[in-house]
């Protein structure tokens, strides 16, 4: 665009100012020639531009993830069992609770099964567990810490969750 408006502007000037028009002419050709020899370099610096916006999310989520971690207050560390007192949950678009009451502790390192029939809440409890999403009653505790909202990104560093439908 910036070629083009320079080339339009010598041909004006050299048709209205000059009295040699051979010449503006030449010198209109010279300078769209070097702005065509500019424009892949132009394209590769607004390219590079563009990385660089992209990047700059990436890196500001890098820098926001190490002042969290160097914020960490309340470590928790889990070395006997997880308790869950009274827990209990309801979506907020529902007028049902889910499930109410649950009470149970898990020993580390036993496996515990969950059954019941579809829609009942196994995968929502895990992910009250896991700290994916908050209970609405009752109290989680990990070696008899309660878990709350300054010790969740804590516990999540410290275990693993797979969903039923991973992709």
């Amino acid at each position: 665009m910036i070629a083009i408006v320079g080339i339009i502007v010598f041909a004006i000037y050299g048709y209205f100012f000059s009295d040699n028009v051979g010449e503006i002419r030449l010198l209109a050709a010279l300078f769209a020639l070097a702005i065509f020899r500019l424009v892949p370099a132009l394209n590769k610096i607004l390219a590079s531009l563009m990385s660089l916006k992209t990047y700059q999310r990436v890196l500001e989520e890098e820098i926001h993830l190490e002042e969290d971690a160097k914020k960490e207050l309340n470590v928790l560390k889990f070395e006997n069992s997880i308790k869950l007192s009274n827990v209990g949950f309801k979506f907020e678009d529902s007028q049902n609770e889910l499930f109410g009451d649950i009470d149970m502790i898990i020993p580390k390192g036993r496996s515990v099964g969950i059954y019941g029939e579809s829609g009942n809440g196994k995968s929502t409890l895990l992910k009250i567990i896991t700290g994916i999403i908050r209970t609405n009653q009752g109290r989680i505790f990990i070696d008899n810490t309660e878990l709350k909202e300054d010790n969740y990104k804590n516990w999540q560093n410290q275990i693993a969750y797979v969903s039923q439908n991973p992709f």
